[in-house]
């Protein structure tokens, strides 16, 4: 198993875009749904902001990518969350208008999700998704929040058939672990979380990806982006461009290198560990020395290229 979790908490447009070719290693977009153009609007049901249809009702067919999916298998109930109703906070933004919640409770039931994909022959699953801590006020709510963790199982589905009674044989799975909660129970502290799954034993290239909450009671994804590859990870799409920030920790200074600058347009967004966006800079060189004007702590500097994101943790101290 191959797992990178990639420590950055909160970010607007997130994902990497996998169908374009790295080097000499192919990566093909399966599936991609950031849950912003639901089929009809959610609207409040058995809670405020908080729309308990089924997914395929809301999000059915509504992603990207060539994997065939789009439509998902849901055991028990999957909600939609109204971000921008009266209920909820989302300081970071990177939710914008709706996302996906889960219950993980072993007294009342265990929501799972699951997504039938063909994975185009290639031997690895590389996925990224937001996910966050957030609580419910009714619906059988409030269940309590801890840090979160995502179970996620990648089951061979020969003929595209998966049943959660009888899902199949496993070829991988991985335990991803998000943020803690937020700062109240209805306030969202995202964490974009990658992994690689191996699935190069699979009969015919068609897989069943499963979300499992296994802890917080309640959780939300959002973001979803799900390629198939000939890499390993995820990890060495970050190593290919070389991105360095030194020193750091800084003094509020610092400066960012990147091996593989192509004169394309590069943002860089600094954010505290609750979201709050601090600063942001236009990169314009190779070679790139920047003042923060930041007081001392723990941020994140988030860089946006043409074709992908990544994240860096500094700290600054004087």
């Amino acid at each position: 198993m191959k797992n990178q979790i990639l420590h950055w908490p909160f970010l607007a447009i997130i994902m990497i875009l996998f169908n374009a070719k790295i080097g000499f290693a192919q990566n093909i977009l399966l599936y991609k749904n950031s849950f912003e153009t639901p089929l009809i609007p959610p609207v409040s049901t058995c809670s405020i902001d908080l729309d308990n249809n089924q997914v395929n009702t809301l999000w059915g067919g509504t992603g990207l990518g060539i994997g065939g999916g789009g439509n998902f298998q849901q055991l028990n109930t999957i909600e939609t969350i109204i971000i921008q109703g009266t209920q909820y906070n989302d300081p970071s933004g990177l939710g914008a208008n709706y996302c996906i919640g889960m219950l993980n409770n072993a007294n009342l039931q265990n929501d799972k999700l699951a997504l039938t994909l063909n994975a185009q022959m290639l031997p690895f699953l590389n996925l990224s998704f937001l996910l966050s801590p957030i609580d419910i006020p009714n619906c059988g709510g409030p269940f309590g929040l801890d840090t979160a963790e995502m179970n996620l199982k990648v089951y061979d589905t020969p003929g595209g058939i998966f049943s959660f009674a009888s899902p199949g044989t496993i070829l991988d799975e991985d335990t991803i672990f998000g943020n803690a909660p937020g700062l109240t129970p209805y306030t969202f502290n995202w964490l974009l979380c990658s992994t690689s799954l191996d699935i190069s034993n699979s009969l015919d290239s068609t897989i069943t990806i499963v979300f499992d909450l296994i802890k917080s009671g309640y959780a939300a994804i959002d973001s979803i982006e799900i390629s198939s590859s000939e890499n390993t990870s995820i990890q060495s799409l970050i190593q290919f461009r070389n991105i360095n920030f030194f020193p750091n920790p800084s003094n509020g200074e610092i400066n960012i290198s990147m091996n593989e600058f192509k004169n394309e347009k590069i943002i860089l967004t600094i954010i505290d560990s609750f979201g709050r966006k601090m600063n942001e800079f236009n990169i314009t060189s190779e070679n790139t020395s920047l003042k923060l004007g930041l007081p001392n702590g723990v941020y994140f500097a988030i860089i946006r290229t043409d074709d992908h994101t990544y994240t860096k943790k500094i700290i600054i101290e004087r």
